[in-house]
């Protein structure tokens, strides 16, 4: 018995001693009755990739207001609202990544069937569950919920909104002189 696992670039057949894959652009495979849906697969292993590239691409400017926001004269209330922006798109982007995925092609997949390998009859299994990809998109775009939830409940200090407001660059640094930068 194999264990069949679909992944964005094909299907992968496993036993303890052998692994088998098949590219969705194998024609020798893919136009068998069994994998009848691999441009469905394909379709939707291309469309997602977008998406997950936006997530990872939302994470440099999180970044950045997250190192901003960790000193006193950078913390203000655009930077507080930047990295919440970013991390929302970020999160949402990825999510959406592994759900159009998993919607598109591995709920389409047979539970089981018997196709040819190699020249021999496999009868498989089909399990659905998420790979280590998907897990790893799927964690990383939660995290980014935590640092929303972060740049939410911490403000924005007030000696910070009274600095910028007054025009005093020097305020803030009277009030903590080790947590600010200091000008030439």
């Amino acid at each position: 018995m194999w264990d069949g696992y679909v992944s964005p670039n094909g299907v992968v057949f496993e036993t303890n001693e052998d692994t088998f894959f098949i590219d969705w652009d194998d024609s020798e495979y893919c136009n068998d009755d069994y994998f009848d849906n691999c441009d469905e697969c394909r379709d939707a292993a291309e469309g997602t990739f977008s998406v997950a590239i936006l997530s990872f691409v939302t994470a440099i400017p999180q970044l950045a207001t997250d190192i901003q926001r960790s000193h006193l004269d950078g913390d203000v209330n655009c930077q507080r609202l930047f990295g919440i922006v970013t991390g929302t798109v970020g999160c949402i982007s990825g999510i959406i990544s592994v759900l159009t995925y998993t919607q598109a092609c591995g709920e389409n997949f047979p539970d089981e069937g018997v196709t040819v390998v190699d020249g021999l009859e496999v009868e498989s299994e089909f399990s659905y569950r998420l790979g280590p990809s998907a897990i790893l998109l799927l964690v990383a775009s939660l995290m980014k919920l935590i640092d929303v939830a972060i740049h939410c409940l911490v403000p924005v200090p007030e000696v910070t909104c009274m600095t910028k407001r007054s025009g005093k660059a020097h305020l803030a640094a009277e009030v903590d002189p080790i947590h600010t930068t200091k000008e030439p």
